[in-house]
């Protein structure tokens, strides 16, 4: 619940345009990592990479989903590795990098 509560703040924030915000909240869910739960810290990453993204933080996102990317598929939720590997292609495709991005998309 406090996930939820905190991607809620930082979608809020991100669409406000306060990214001092936006990063805040990101910081306090890459903290719930510590709660032993694998799920919620793949959620605290790809929360960290949106946050990033909009933040023109390009490497660090991708850096982010790839850690995710890592935790689902250790938790064999193929689901949670579809989302991570859609925001990897659309971060890809922005850029223009078309080989990367049809490499996640490959990876669906």
């Amino acid at each position: 619940r406090e996930f939820a509560a905190l991607q809620r703040l930082a979608g809020i924030h991100l669409s406000l345009g306060d990214m001092e915000a936006a990063e805040k909240d990101a910081e306090a869910a890459m903290a719930l990592r510590e709660s032993g739960d694998r799920k919620v810290e793949g959620f605290a990453l790809q929360l960290q990479a949106e946050v990033q993204y909009a933040g023109k933080k390009v490497s660090e996102t991708l850096a982010s989903l790839a850690q995710a990317q890592a935790i689902f598929q250790r938790e064999r939720d193929t689901r949670l590795v579809a989302g991570v590997l859609l925001f990897a292609f659309e971060v890809q495709a922005d850029l223009n990098n078309e080989a990367e991005a049809m490499r996640s998309r490959h990876a669906l």
